[in-house]
């Protein structure tokens, strides 16, 4: 849908629901239901040239059928709420960026939340030569996870990840066909295991339920 109204130029609405499914089961597990969620998105571009937007998602609770790690199970993680907002200036300006962040929260799964926050810069010296900057941070609070298996017994984990991410990259255009692009990547994702949740399960074939 697409409007204008004030200092907008244009704007667009998105509603959407999917579900995931396993092709065919896994195993002696009969469950085949993933994940599924229910998203909505909007953005709009000001007669400025700018962009915003703000989107929101509901995800039901999920099977897991991997982070488990033994044949027969699968774990049940809890539902949880997500919204986000960006903004991007004019792209057709020297110095462009982009800026975003976002907030997951599960609903009564120990404390569990997730933030992303990205950062891309940008500056056009000219037609020829421009540099640009790309800067991520995606820290996961009470995240629950795999971390051992003693025995029968599978062990998660209550989890603090903190993942950075900074990009630098300087592009220069010998011509409209060719070019060179030197990019420097720094990456670093840190695990820090809080306390450990014995699941409890003995019996083969059955969710793990925390």
């Amino acid at each position: 849908m697409d409007g204008t109204k004030g200092v907008v130029q244009q704007d667009k609405h998105k509603f959407q629901c999917n579900i995931s499914t396993l092709f065919s089961p896994i195993g002696t597990i009969a469950q085949t239901y993933q994940r599924s969620g229910i998203n909505v998105n909007f953005n709009a571009q000001a007669k400025k040239l700018y962009w915003f937007g703000s989107y929101w998602n509901y995800n039901p609770a999920n099977n897991d059928f991997y982070e488990p790690r033994s044949e027969g199970y699968f774990f049940r993680r809890g539902k949880s709420v997500m919204g986000g907002a960006w903004f991007e200036s004019n792209a057709s300006k020297k110095y462009y960026f982009n800026i975003e962040t976002a907030i997951r929260r599960y609903i009564d799964f120990y404390g569990q939340a997730a933030l992303d926050a990205f950062l891309i810069q940008r500056y056009r010296f000219n037609d020829r030569l421009s540099l640009s900057y790309q800067f991520s941070f995606q820290p996961r609070f009470n995240n629950v996870g795999y971390t051992d298996k003693i025995s029968s017994d599978i062990i998660f984990a209550r989890r603090r990840i903190n993942t950075v991410e900074n990009i630098f990259s300087v592009k220069y255009s010998f011509t409209n066909k060719m070019g060179i692009t030197f990019r420097g990547r720094h990456y670093n994702s840190s695990v820090y295991n809080r306390n450990s949740l014995l699941s409890g399960l003995t019996v083969n074939y059955q969710a793990i339920v925390l």
